[in-house]
């Protein structure tokens, strides 16, 4: 009897959420002015805004973004190897590991933009969570015990 093993639609659709994550982080890292104007559309109503914050508050901001980004890349390259790896080969504890951390940062991420007042970051939780739970719930069964 072979291995179980994930392929298809699943895995694909995994990478590419992690492509798209890994992406978001580098455009925070490398593109500081546009992510800057869009997050002040978003969160603060108008592309400008962020520019109220004045010449250090707007190099602060953009730090932040740095940071944040590398994280974000630092997380998706690591669910990359876990994915093509454990994942692939239905090693229990590997959807474990990609699902946890994923609805703990949720938990926490969402709680705290909503308690803060930027209920918009809620919305962008939402669909980042949704592109990798939809494939990791679709793949559960492989990974349950026989």
């Amino acid at each position: 009897m072979s291995e179980p093993k994930i392929a298809g639609l699943w895995l694909v659709w995994l990478l590419v959420a992690c492509t798209g994550g890994a992406l978001f982080g580098l455009g925070l890292i490398f593109l500081p002015t546009e992510t800057g104007t869009l997050f002040s559309f978003l969160y603060l109503g108008a592309a400008d805004a962020h520019l109220e914050f004045g010449e250090t508050g707007v190099r602060y901001v953009a730090f932040a973004f740095g940071v944040l980004g590398a994280v974000m890349v630092g997380w998706m390259a690591l669910m990359v190897g876990i994915i093509l790896g454990p994942f692939r080969r239905c090693e229990p504890w590997s959807w474990n590991i990609l699902a946890g951390p994923l609805v703990i940062w949720f938990i926490l991420d969402t709680g705290h933009s909503i308690a803060s007042g930027f209920w918009q970051n809620a919305i962008v939780n939402v669909a980042f969570l949704v592109s990798f739970m939809v494939p990791l719930m679709a793949t559960r069964r492989h990974f349950q015990p026989s």
